[in-house]
């Protein structure tokens, strides 16, 4: 039993190494092509994010914004030089963007763009969206989105100076990306996404998507998500991308199966072999035992056969021989026992003959005489 263990456990211990070794390997190779791509993907979005906060954020703070929103109000050629400048600076930063600067009121004193401006009063309440922000954040950089455009914004003196960044930039450089890629605010409502597949009703992401783990299940898939975060310390956005692993899943499963049959092939073939080996030296130590139990009965005329080229058969030949011998020593044993008796028997015959005849002539004298 112990050979049979050593010949096939022992076979199988690198054979499990090498298994998990490549299906490692395996995994590495995955983690580097695919789950790499999506840490890539959501350090380029919080990159991007974080240097349009870093840029505008310090224009806000600049001495450009050190002034009385009434007075620009009031000089018609300081308002275009300041709005001219404003322009500069945007176009300085390689992608389009507009500024607005609005009274206490919100209402426009000057702007980059000619559309119709929605995201502050009166078609929004002053207590909701980037109005609210900055109505309870005097003084304090924040940041919104609003229908997909990045808004920026700061509370100045008498008014407030707030950049927006449309969505077309982001389709270009956030969405466009091999990973699904969604972006949440504080609230958990959602700014801009590249799928639908995470989005619920009212701008909201399924409450499943945000508790799962890096590695989870959603409507018969598997992904690999990834989450970072950019901006204020009460005002940050989440960046969410999503990955799906679903092929590299089954790929890894499917190795798995196959290692599993091969290490199960493998171990069936090395047991079986071991079998083999063992019973043929089982079988031989079997004739050796019946053998010897023969001798040590008295029967020195048993002949072993063991057919083997080993170890046993020249223990056998060994064992053949010594019987061999005992029985010739027998024999001669045998033979000398019996010329001795025969010599001893004719010796006394011929002291027996002479003291016969001498008593025969004996009795024929003495009957004479009488």
């Amino acid at each position: 039993d112990e050979i049979m263990h050593i010949i096939s456990v022992f076979p199988l211990v690198p054979l499990c190494l090498v298994a998990v070794s490549f299906f490692i390997f395996s995994y590495i190779y995955f983690d580097t092509v695919t789950l790499a791509q999506n840490r890539s993907d959501n350090r380029e979005i919080a990159g991007v994010f974080g240097d349009i906060i870093s840029i505008y954020e310090k224009k806000l703070h600049s001495e450009s914004f050190d002034f009385d929103v009434e007075e620009l109000k009031n000089d018609a050629s300081m308002s275009r030089y300041f709005l001219s400048s404003m322009i500069q600076f945007m176009n300085y930063q390689g992608h389009s963007a507009d500024f607005y600067l609005f009274d206490s009121d919100f209402k426009t004193v000057t702007s980059s763009s000619s559309m119709l401006i929605s995201f502050v009063p009166p078609d929004t309440g002053k207590n909701w969206g980037i109005a609210n922000k900055l109505n309870q954040s005097p003084g304090k950089v924040c940041t919104a989105f609003f229908h997909g455009d990045f808004l920026i914004g700061r509370g100045i003196k008498n008014g407030f100076a707030i950049f927006s960044v449309p969505r077309d930039f982001f389709d270009f450089h956030v969405l466009e990306k091999e990973s699904s890629v969604l972006i949440l605010n504080r609230y958990n409502d959602v700014c801009l996404a590249s799928s639908s597949v995470f989005t619920g009703s009212f701008n909201s992401v399924k409450s499943e998507v945000l508790l799962a783990s890096r590695f989870f299940k959603f409507q018969k898939n598997w992904y690999f998500k990834t989450a970072s975060s950019v901006g204020f310390n009460d005002d940050r956005l989440i960046i969410f991308t999503f990955s799906s692993i679903r092929r590299m899943v089954l790929a890894l499963i499917l190795e798995g199966f196959a290692l599993l049959l091969i290490i199960v092939v493998t171990g069936w073939l090395c047991y079986s072999r071991a079998m083999r080996a063992a019973n043929g030296k089982m079988q031989s130590i079997g004739k050796i035992v019946a053998a010897l139990e023969q001798v040590q009965n008295g029967n020195f005329k048993c002949y072993m056969k063991v057919e083997a080229d080993d170890e046993f058969g020249m223990i056998a030949e060994s064992f053949n021989m010594m019987t061999e011998s005992i029985n010739n020593l027998i024999k001669k044993n045998a033979e000398i026992s019996r010329e001795t008796v025969a010599a001893q028997i004719r010796q006394l015959e011929s002291q027996f003959n002479p003291h016969f005849l001498f008593n025969s002539l004996n009795a024929g004298v003495q009957m004479a005489m009488m």
